[in-house]
């Protein structure tokens, strides 16, 4: 469908914000889509399709993401039933999906974009071509 629209490349997402790796990850062996989910190589498979299909093949992440994303996980309700009870970000257990609250914490002190950032997305995606 891709080619037929004139694509010359597909691009898959690796991982997203939740820090859930799309393939066989070296750097998440517990919490990857192969060993946890569907337990398949999304990535893999959209590789070889668009190999098969004679696209050019790419990879993206929104990892740099996932600091302000998880930060709530180390946290616990402030009312309610539930109130006090810690997140899953304070179990040890889950350790190697939450990032570590103090860089969490550091991660939602500034601000998630650059000013220069901001240009450059300006410069790449004007709002009006």
């Amino acid at each position: 469908m891709y080619k037929k629209a004139g694509a010359r490349y597909f691009m898959s997402m690796g991982v997203h914000h939740d820090n859930f790796d799309l393939w066989n990850s070296k750097h998440q062996p517990r919490w990857n889509a192969v060993a946890t989910g569907p337990r398949k190589d999304i990535v893999g498979q959209f590789q070889q399709a668009a190999r098969r299909h004679g696209l050019k093949f790419g990879v993206s992440d929104h990892l740099w993401f996932s600091y302000k994303f998880l930060a709530i996980t180390n946290a616990s309700d402030r009312e309610g039933p539930m109130k006090g009870v810690p997140y899953d970000g304070n179990d040890p257990q889950y350790a190697d999906l939450y990032h570590d609250p103090d860089a969490a914490k550091l991660a939602c002190e500034r601000p998630a974009v650059s000013e220069d950032q901001r240009g450059m997305e300006a410069a790449v995606f004007p709002a009006n071509p």
